[in-house]
């Protein structure tokens, strides 16, 4: 049986039916019910925020993913609550991802990203070796 809640600094996934949405659990700090920090999607204002455990979870179970080589637990919350505010929300370079890895681990990254990439770029070559078989001999 996994545990309710993760601990203060977990980095936390929940996946949307598309796309895995990352945050920081950050408990009650900065608040009055256990949190989490996230960088919203653009539609939403494209900024971090805190929003409620139980919103960001939005009836979905979730996953604590927090890289080897993170920060202690409250240096990580610290780091998210002190980006609230923050805008800028970019799909390949700065997203909830990248967002939550940063304040983890100091280096943000999305490896979700990067696999989408590596698979775009895949399919293309495939793509046009395929192209490049059907040309007419001469």
């Amino acid at each position: 049986m996994g545990r309710q809640l993760p601990e203060t600094g977990d980095v936390v996934r929940v996946w949307t039916g598309w796309y895995w949405h990352y945050a920081i659990f950050v408990g009650m700090l900065g608040g009055v019910a256990p949190g989490v920090v996230e960088l919203a999607k653009p539609r939403e204002g494209g900024r971090v925020r805190r929003v409620a455990w139980t919103q960001f979870l939005g009836g979905r179970s979730f996953a604590v993913v927090t890289p080897p080589d993170a920060m202690p637990g409250h240096c990580v919350a610290r780091r998210a609550l002190a980006a609230i505010g923050r805008r800028g929300y970019d799909l390949l370079f700065w997203n909830c991802e990248t967002f939550a890895t940063e304040c983890a681990t100091g280096r943000g990254r999305s490896d979700q990203v990067r696999g989408i990439a590596s698979l775009a770029l895949v399919t293309a070559c495939v793509g046009l070796a395929a192209l490049a078989d059907r040309r007419p001999a001469r």
